[in-house]
């Protein structure tokens, strides 16, 4: 399990569709395996400003990513 909690670690500052990608490709190498799945979900806060009043709050999203990998069997 170390080497899983290290390629988060290595994806911790920025989560993209493209860096999800990589990192069930990762995941795959580092684990010698020949499919792979990740489920994350997190809250993402974004800043609205009221239409009235101007008021900035945090407004949450619930995202999901899921993400599953297999090689071709040869």
């Amino acid at each position: 399990m170390s080497r899983f909690v290290e390629i988060l670690n290595n994806h911790e500052y920025e989560l993209t569709v493209e860096s999800f990608k990589q990192m069930l490709h990762e995941m795959t190498l580092r684990l010698e395996a020949g499919a792979g799945h990740i489920e994350m979900a997190f809250p993402y806060f974004v800043t609205k400003h009221a239409p009235v009043s101007g008021v900035r709050s945090l407004i949450d999203y619930q995202v999901t990513f899921i993400g599953e990998i297999r090689k071709a069997s040869r």
